[in-house]
């Protein structure tokens, strides 16, 4: 999130069927809700989305209500970082070990809608990965830039 050329993935994410996601998909399920409380409407809060139901369902609750419901999705996330063999952990990736993406993703969107984030006390809070700011503009990758100009120029012409 935060990538200014990122909209069509978000929004081709944001449209994905539930049927797209598995029984363990709760993350990106609540990725998807983020993006559609973003985009205006009203989150699907089901009991697929597990532990993340709590923060959509206080989202507009007290901020040391909601701050406490992510440092329990942050006590999750450590949880969730071993998996089994033939079954890995949503958080078992190196890349996302100690990198806290659920409350970064929740405090990116409630800036964007300029909504109060409340401070989040957790250890994963308190790392590089979270304290460093991106030095300079986003990468650009010439392939990806053609992509992006042809697919906006064939919704253009197919009057979508």
């Amino acid at each position: 999130l935060g990538d200014p050329d990122g909209e069509l993935l978000y929004e081709a994410f944001r449209t994905l069927p539930d049927a797209c996601f598995g029984d363990e998909d709760s993350w990106p399920l609540f990725v998807r809700e983020l993006l559609n409380i973003r985009a205006g409407e009203r989150p699907v809060v089901t009991p697929r989305l597990g532990i993340y139901s709590e923060v959509l369902l206080g989202w507009n609750d007290d901020p040391t209500l909601l701050a406490r419901r992510l440092q329990t999705i942050l006590d999750h996330h450590l949880q969730s970082t071993r998996g089994q063999p033939g079954n890995p952990a949503s958080f078992e990736e190196p890349g996302m070990l100690l990198y806290p993406a659920e409350v970064l993703a929740v405090r990116r969107i409630r800036a964007d809608l300029e909504l109060h984030m409340p401070k989040v006390e957790h250890v994963l809070m308190f790392s590089n990965l979270v304290q460093s700011a991106p030095r300079g503009p986003w990468p650009v990758d010439p392939l990806l830039t053609r992509i992006q100009h042809e697919h906006r120029r064939d919704i253009r012409n197919s009057g979508r």
